[in-house]
């Protein structure tokens, strides 16, 4: 992901926002992505065109459904980005392509992901991706938790904090969930944080590695598309150069 701060604004004509797939799960189910009906979105401080011309090219693959209005309406993970792109490229003529992930095996992930990659690896177009890592607690069915700093010694485990197994006094659950989510960070990385756990990384590693990361931790993420785009453009940082 670029920092906004260093984006050339002048160049930017497409943002693709997308939600991963433990998000639009929030109103209606869906097992694929989803695209919006509409042609604008309105925030408080100014109206977001959509790529109209992206988003029935996309539609023409026959992968996508579409959203009803009532769902593009309710679905808060997309709209919360809406007034910080419209206020970061405050005058810029920009549009921007909404597409609601769903809950996807790995293999669909990787489907969508190669669909996506070509759009997102254009120099004008900035993908902004949201992920709810902290869904944390009894009322998620997920309680992971580490009882120790990973990364684990062999004879310490990972434990499900339940009634009966509480956490340790001088670790807090708080400090487990960060441990976990920086986990994750690291992961989805390129090049990785943690370069001597995964000095042999690429993309498709990169999503297999976080697979096998979400079979104890029921996230989504769009990483799959950002794996395809980089097996096959060079990473772009901040300000525009090539590594």
């Amino acid at each position: 992901m670029q920092d906004t701060r260093t984006l050339d604004q002048q160049q930017l004509g497409l943002i693709g926002v997308s939600t991963p797939r433990e998000c639009p799960s929030h109103h209606v189910y869906l097992d694929g992505c989803a695209l919006s009906r509409c042609s604008t979105y309105q925030t408080p401080i100014g109206d977001l065109p959509l790529d109209l011309e992206t988003i029935r090219e996309l539609n023409a693959s026959g992968q996508f459904t579409q959203m009803n209005l009532s769902t593009d309406e309710d679905e808060h993970s997309i709209e919360m980005h809406l007034p910080y792109i419209r206020k970061v490229f405050e005058g810029q003529d920009i549009r921007i392509v909404p597409v609601l992930i769903g809950s996807l095996n790995q293999a669909n992930e990787k489907r969508f992901g190669t669909i996506l990659a070509p759009y997102l690896a254009k120099e004008d177009t900035f993908a902004v991706v949201s992920s709810d890592f902290c869904h944390w607690g009894s009322r998620f069915s997920y309680t992971f938790y580490y009882p120790a700093r990973p990364p684990l010694p062999e004879a310490v485990q990972p434990l499900r904090l339940t009634s009966r197994i509480a956490p340790s006094p001088d670790r807090p659950i708080h400090v487990s969930i960060t441990e976990l989510d920086r986990e994750a960070m690291d992961i989805l990385n390129l090049p990785p944080t943690n370069t001597q756990a995964h000095e042999k990384q690429t993309a498709t590693s990169a999503h297999d590695d976080f697979a096998r990361y979400l079979s104890r931790r029921d996230d989504g993420t769009a990483n799959p598309q950002m794996g395809e785009v980089r097996a096959k453009q060079p990473v772009r940082d901040g300000k525009g150069f090539k590594r």
